[in-house]
């Protein structure tokens, strides 16, 4: 099973597993099930309502299946429908969310290997030696599906080992308990459990209204800074 490792400027590793073949392929296949639905109610319309399909109106009504992935995958976090039940999801090679500009890049590729009739076994091989589970789109975009079923793994590296170059972004870090920062790691790791990434910016606007803070990064990175932050003050203080 491969795996995607990432390690942010503050020495904490996140681990995702990277989505296999055989359930990217699976999600898909649902995802077809549902054209094939659409396609059967638009034809069901059409014949009680006897419309005279011209080239506009029929464009207009396949287009929610041309366009699925970019109506679903922003709307839906990173997911359609099989990869909602596959447990799959779209994100970042840094573990951020995708911007609507990924979505994009990724949908437009995936017309692109359509209309050019891109080899499906070359697309597969693509996926499988890159090592992060990227299609051409993803290359592009930047982006790779992980697998939500197992649990993420969150390694804060210093609480193994001190360094003693770290320099503490936050000083008001000082203002947390013990009960405070284990809480906040708790419900961080359960929010990117989840992929719960409402939580997570919830999280991060109640720790800076405690701190008195609002610096400009994502809400992930920001959490993770403080709680190193709040290591190395801990530690230093008992020294």
């Amino acid at each position: 099973m491969q795996s995607l490792n990432i390690q942010t400027t503050q020495n904490v590793d996140i681990n995702y597993e990277v989505a296999n073949i055989g359930d990217r392929l699976l999600a898909r296949l649902i995802d077809w099930g549902i054209f094939v639905v659409l396609i059967i109610a638009l034809s069901i319309v059409n014949a009680s309502l006897q419309l005279s399909i011209t080239s506009g109106l029929y464009i207009l009504l396949i287009s929610p299946i041309i366009c699925y992935d970019l109506i679903c995958e922003p709307l839906f976090q990173g997911r359609s429908f099989g990869k909602m039940v596959l447990k799959l999801r779209v994100i970042k090679i840094d573990g951020t969310q995708p911007g609507i500009g990924d979505y994009i890049i990724r949908w437009m590729f995936r017309l692109l290997e359509g209309l050019v009739a891109i080899s499906p076994g070359l697309c597969l091989l693509v996926v499988l030696v890159n090592g992060r589970g990227q299609r051409f789109g993803d290359i592009v975009a930047g982006t790779t599906v992980i697998s939500t079923k197992q649990k993420v793994q969150l390694r804060d590296t210093i609480m193994m080992q001190y360094n003693p170059n770290y320099v503490i972004q936050f000083p008001q870090v000082s203002m947390l308990s013990d009960r405070d920062v284990g809480l906040i790691r708790e419900v961080l790791k359960q929010a990117m459990n989840s992929q719960n990434y409402p939580a997570i910016e919830r999280l991060s606007a109640r720790v800076k209204e405690v701190l008195g803070i609002n610096p400009m990064m994502p809400s992930m990175q920001f959490l993770h800074i403080v709680l190193n932050d709040y290591t190395h003050y801990n530690f230093e203080s008992n020294r």
